[in-house]
């Protein structure tokens, strides 16, 4: 039987512009996983490269990064992978071997190479991959739900440092209140992890109503909508909905200047933000707010190995109560599913690609 050498990929090529193309199907080397692509979600990251606006990402490219598919072959790997294993894939090759890859950063790691940055992403029908950043997952988590294990842990290391015992205080305590700003993927990824580890009040706060419908389906306790509201009126609302307090907890989900004074804000006394949104570089805030409030703040980047673990564990314990809020597309329509995600947020939360489909 003569093997297929060549695949379809979905190539970014510029400013709003993909292309479905003919390549090279890739073959694995030693120590080397093929793994059929079948889920793959377009990141919020990848959406500033679509539109033209990303810092890291240069035309041409292969995007793509949040992705679950099946094991084709396996080159004399350590593990026995067997031929159809489902598996998710860690969004980045580390180097195994510094500190941070040894006690359990390789999101960190400074020789990392990451998917849709400096390796081409799984816009693509195979990707070739080291078979020690394959994560088995359940037959029943293959598919949209399989796609959400990359983002969802980066959502949960963030909720982890800022609201859980396992926080960057190290104290034994899960916070009483969490705002989230933006009900964007990401965003509600951390309000579905908060409500699954038991964090009694957690506010939603974003700019598009049926996102904060989103996320009242699927744990969050309240929402406000940011439509012309500053971020003082914000930081009031949040008083309001508390009882007179501020959130003992905020994640900013977003990374705009904007959203990021929400943040700052909305947090009490003592309290922690947590930054996860990366659009801008440069932010002005009130520092002296936050010297005299006695802030914590933690950037958290990506997911550890740990909280990938984590994120199958949480997906396969039925923390996600429901999937209608994701829309699949066929490779072929790649780049009709960028331009719905960019153009219509209201009507679609997050897009999935299906390359076999």
């Amino acid at each position: 039987m003569v093997k297929l050498s060549k695949m379809q990929t979905l190539e970014w090529t510029g400013p709003r512009r993909v292309e479905l193309k003919d390549s090279p199907k890739p073959s694995p080397q030693p120590g080397q996983i093929l793994v059929r692509v079948d889920t793959v979600g377009i990141c919020g990251s990848e959406l500033e490269a679509y539109t033209g606006v990303s810092a890291n990402r240069f035309p041409p490219l292969v995007l793509g990064h949040e992705l679950c598919g099946r094991v084709v072959e396996a080159n004399r790997c350590q593990k026995e992978w067997k031929e159809g294993a489902p598996v998710a894939l860690y969004p980045m090759v580390p180097c195994f071997e510094c500190e941070f890859c040894k006690n359990g950063n390789a999101q960190v790691c400074d020789q990392r190479k990451v998917f849709s940055i400096h390796l081409p992403g799984a816009n693509a029908e195979y990707m070739a991959v080291d078979e020690r950043i394959a994560y088995d997952i359940s037959e029943e988590l293959l598919g949209p739900a399989g796609s959400l294990v990359e983002p969802f842990a980066t959502s949960i290391q963030s909720v982890k440092y800022a609201c859980l015992s396992e926080g960057l205080m190290g104290s034994a305590r899960t916070a009483d209140s969490l705002v989230v700003i933006g009900a964007g993927p990401i965003g509600l990824l951390a309000m579905v992890y908060a409500a699954f580890r038991k964090v009694p009040r957690i506010i939603a706060v974003d700019l598009v109503q049926s996102r904060l419908d989103v996320a009242l389906s699927l744990g969050a306790t309240d929402a406000i909508c940011t439509q012309q509201l500053s971020p003082d009126q914000i930081g009031e609302a949040v008083r309001e909905k508390l009882g007179g307090h501020k959130a003992q907890t905020v994640i900013e989900a977003v990374g705009l200047e904007v959203t990021r004074q929400m943040a700052v804000v909305s947090v009490a006394q003592m309290g922690c933000i947590g930054w996860l949104g990366l659009h801008s570089a440069v932010t002005a805030a009130d520092f002296n707010h936050l010297i005299r409030q006695q802030v914590t703040s933690v950037g958290t980047y990506s997911a550890r190995p740990d909280d990938f673990r984590d994120a199958i564990a949480a997906l396969e314990g039925g923390a996600l109560k429901h999937l209608d809020w994701i829309r699949e597309f066929p490779l072929s329509e790649g780049g009709q599913a960028y331009r719905a995600v960019v153009d219509t947020p209201d009507q679609v939360t997050k897009a999935v690609l299906r390359p076999g489909s």
